[in-house]
């Protein structure tokens, strides 16, 4: 910002804003404007496609029926270990819009929906807000959809893996340093914690990174930074990005 003195604007092509010094764009006289509200579905669809694919390995049943064992089995339903939502209570941590369309979907499945909020805001009268400690210890699922902030930086780690009495599966879909990788892949070795990451504390994942030994078990799904990116996501992004620079020129042209 400092050897740019034309510096209008910075246009973010994401929501998070977390890469810019926004006290020094304030300092500096400088506009930044992120993109929101783009990708909602497409961030649910994966978190639940993560969830199912950790809880109801279809893969595993597909391979029952290739290889003819079931045929062998003569009879006409097989029952293997998973189980439906209902009941289960969903802890959610940063309920903003993404997260808010996680609750509707898995409420809609018959999970019960909890939810934390780093910055202690009433984000819902529809649905519980607990604080930190209760949702660890209720939640049998729990899937992370805040941005990074000094609040949220490290906010799971050994201590709160360790709280965690009824919960199988743990999600992250907001950033990877929200977690504590390397304390978490100490406590995977001995726990049947389900995990699932679309985010990395490094991205794309170095091969030295603590959790890539762990990415041949079943209990671990890590995929790329992808569930924002459906088609129909990438479309809105782009009519979002076009629609905050033709307001900041509206602005000026005003002003």
């Amino acid at each position: 910002m400092k050897v740019l003195p034309c510096l209008k604007c910075i246009i973010i092509a994401a929501s998070g804003m977390d890469n810019i010094d926004l006290d020094a764009a304030s300092d500096y006289g400088i506009k930044v404007k992120n993109s929101v509200g783009y990708a909602d579905f497409s961030v649910a669809y994966h978190t639940l496609a993560m969830y199912f694919h950790l809880n109801q390995p279809l893969n595993k049943e597909k391979k029952y029926v290739q290889e003819s064992r079931w045929e062998r089995h003569h009879s006409f339903s097989l029952y293997d270990h998973f189980q439906d939502l209902s009941g289960q209570v969903w802890g959610i941590i940063g309920l903003g819009k993404i997260g808010e369309r996680v609750a509707q979907t898995v409420e809609s499945l018959g999970a019960k929906v909890i939810y934390y909020s780093s910055t202690n805001t009433v984000r819902s009268s529809i649905y519980e807000k607990v604080n930190f400690s209760e949702l660890l210890f209720r939640s049998h699922v729990i899937s992370i959809h805040s941005s990074l902030t000094q609040k949220t930086k490290g906010l799971i780690g050994q201590k709160e893996l360790e709280k965690l009495k009824n919960c199988h599966t743990l999600l992250n879909l907001g950033r990877g340093e929200i977690i504590n990788e390397e304390e978490l892949a100490v406590f995977l070795k001995s726990s049947h914690l389900k995990v699932g990451l679309d985010v990395t504390e490094s991205e794309p994942l170095q091969k030295t990174a603590a959790i890539t030994e762990l990415l041949s078990r079943e209990q671990l799904i890590v995929t790329p930074h992808m569930a924002w990116a459906s088609d129909q996501s990438r479309l809105r992004l782009v009519e979002s990005i076009k629609a905050n620079i033709r307001d900041f020129i509206i602005f000026n042209q005003n002003s």
